[in-house]
């Protein structure tokens, strides 16, 4: 944290990886395929994302139990969450490729007419689907072919039941679209990574060390904690978007603080050294005056 910086300290929560670290990886692993895909058929891009999404889930149960002992600790933290992670990247960038390939859809789909019809219903389907026969599937897969993968998946199927959540809230989302349609809402719907960091700076004490967690966890009241959480709600949607409302003057004197600060290092720079010198010469001939 940053005390500890200032001390020239580095706490193991530094390496440690949250869902930030994952967002950021997640944004590389998308440009990646896109790359690798862009100039091949036009319907490869969402392939490699939907696939990476199924075999990131599919295989968990096998990756998960992985110790990473061979790689260091700080890396290990990308893919383990032994040491204290928040998240880790895997199969968390999967729920981030998903989510690019809904985007790809809609915007190959965009001038359909009956576009958010069909988006509806079938986001309704897929989400009733997930959450109610993914297991059952993987039973029956498991009872087929002896394979474990598949009763490590029904035992444990976390990954596509809550994908099944996600495709059934984006539906009702998609339901109430026109309800919703007001300035603040969509600033706060455009802003939510703002919103995010803001959350954990507060809450976790990210950057300082101290947060409420550190206080309150597991101390308040079931009423003080709904409270709170529509309280804490507030106030980081206003911090987000009052610093979304003065981003570009933000930006603007931390630039010019960043170039006072040069200018007053290059100005002053040569006297310091010039001093430092000195001082090193005095000592220099102090110690020489001890030794004689």
């Amino acid at each position: 944290n940053l005390f500890g910086l200032l001390q020239g300290k580095l706490y193991d929560a530094f390496f440690l990886v949250d869902v930030l670290h994952c967002i950021g990886i997640s944004i590389l692993t998308i440009v990646g395929i896109f790359w690798i895909s862009a100039h091949r058929n036009k319907w490869l891009f969402p392939a490699l994302l939907l696939g990476t999404t199924v075999l990131l889930f599919m295989f968990e149960p096998i990756y998960k139990e992985w110790s990473y002992t061979m790689i260091p600790e700080g890396l290990a933290n990308y893919f383990t969450r032994s040491n204290g992670s928040v998240f880790t990247v895997i199969p968390w960038v999967g729920y981030t490729a998903f989510g690019a390939f809904l985007s790809v859809l809609f915007t190959r789909f965009k001038n359909y007419k009956h576009l958010y019809s069909w988006a509806i219903s079938l986001s309704i389907i897929a989400g009733i689907g997930l959450l109610f026969w993914s297991s059952p599937l993987f039973v029956k897969l498991y009872e087929t072919t002896g394979n474990s993968l598949f009763k490590s998946l029904f035992s444990n199927n976390y990954l596509f039941i809550r994908l099944g959540d996600v495709m059934i809230v984006f539906a009702i989302f998609m339901i109430v679209r026109r309800f919703i349609t007001h300035s603040n809402i969509l600033r706060i719907g455009q802003n939510t990574l703002s919103i995010y960091v803001v959350h954990f700076i507060i809450l976790y004490g990210s950057f300082t060390g101290v947060g409420l967690y550190r206080y309150f966890h597991h101390t308040l009241t079931p009423a003080i904690s709904i409270a709170g959480a529509l309280l804490f709600m507030f106030v980081c949607s206003f911090a987000a978007l009052k610093y979304e409302r003065n981003e570009d003057r933000i930006k603007k004197q931390l630039t010019l603080g960043r170039q006072k600060l040069l200018l007053a290092i290059e100005r002053y720079a040569p006297y310091a050294l010039k001093m430092a010198r000195g001082f090193r010469g005095r000592l220099h001939r102090i110690f020489s005056a001890t030794k004689g």
